[in-house]
């Protein structure tokens, strides 16, 4: 079994983006997949990736896993490969939006996994909180997803266009037309691409993320970093997974001292993300776009005595699944 090289990517900032005379809008349109294209592909919010020609394949084609990546030596290792804990692992970050894991990654990640049942098991602490990267078991906040419906998760959230022999393809939340009410429906054309060239000349955008107590955000002008800042409080639930205040809303109020910390910690979370909006807010008010990831439980932390409100048509959601909120998944993301 043998590791498929994977496709490199290079970046072109929107603003950085010319001869848009040349392009032309191929939404809708079905590409062959018989044949040798140019491709790039959006890269998280604010930069287009060129690709080198490659031919596009399906997920799968012959002896291989297009999902993992993995080449094989028979039709029986490929159909064992298929049943493994480490394909199946990779289908669902794959389903989420995030990139597919090494087997080594995932050997390494199964092995912390192993030792921390064995020492919770042994008596240690349930109210520790500390998740590995590659953990994709979701809490009830977490698992409340963007997604209204199978049929948006399945369909790509990007507009396509060709031009300069190379395929682009920009997230729809990065177009000021788009709207969660027409998100559906919605479509670009090249003037809408040339709108948004002119938009990016200034730049001005800004990331928040949250999840599971911990919060990240930065304000960006271009490439550079305006402000920035990253944070964590204790109140997830360890095990059971949820917030406290979830867990509370269900009936279930706990009187330890570890569910007694966790509300307090939420309250201070929550004091802690509306001084730091207030204290943002000039570098907010000259924002073009403000993107947010996070649970919709989660979402209206943004909005309690920030300055911001939900219907700002600043505001877009992350189209994309993103990892822990950290200050690097932040630049990641813009």
């Amino acid at each position: 079994m043998q590791r498929k090289q994977q496709q490199r990517y290079g970046s072109i900032p929107l603003w950085e983006l010319g001869n848009l005379a040349t392009w032309r809008s191929l939404n809708g349109d079905n590409l062959d997949a018989s044949v040798d294209v140019p491709e790039a592909l959006a890269s998280p919010t604010s930069v287009t990736e060129a690709m080198l020609p490659i031919r596009v394949l399906p997920d799968v084609r012959g002896l291989t896993c297009g999902t993992c990546r993995l080449e094989f030596d028979d039709v029986k290792e490929q159909q064992n490969h298929f049943k493994t804990d480490y394909h199946v692992y990779n289908l669902k970050r794959k389903s989420k939006g995030l990139e597919c894991v090494e087997l080594s990654e995932y050997q390494a990640f199964v092995n912390v996994q192993t030792t921390t049942t064995k020492k919770t098991t042994a008596g240690s602490d349930d109210d520790e909180d500390e998740r590995h990267p590659l953990d994709l078991a979701l809490s009830s906040d977490e698992a409340d997803s963007d997604d209204d419906s199978e049929g948006n998760v399945q369909r790509e959230p990007l507009q396509a266009f060709s031009g300069d022999k190379l395929l682009y393809k920009i997230y729809n939340a990065t177009f000021p037309q788009w709207s969660e009410k027409n998100k559906t429906n919605f479509q670009a054309t090249v003037a809408m691409v040339q709108d948004l060239v002119a938009d990016a000349s200034y730049y001005q955008w800004a990331i928040f993320l949250f999840r599971a107590g911990r919060f990240a955000g930065a304000v960006f002008q271009k490439d550079k970093v305006l402000v920035h800042k990253a944070f964590q409080r204790y109140t997830t639930r360890r095990k059971q997974g949820g917030s406290q205040s979830a867990h509370d809303a269900a009936g279930g109020k706990a009187k330890s001292a570890g569910a007694q910390l966790r509300r307090y910690n939420e309250m201070a979370l929550q004091q802690d993300i509306s001084e730091l909006l207030t204290l943002w807010k000039p570098q907010l008010q000259n924002c073009t776009r403000i993107f947010i990831g996070s649970a919709k439980t989660s979402r209206g932390l943004f909005f309690e005595k920030t300055g911001l409100t939900s219907d700002d048509p600043r505001i877009r959601k992350v189209p994309f699944g993103t990892l822990r909120p950290t200050y690097d998944e932040v630049c990641r993301v813009r």
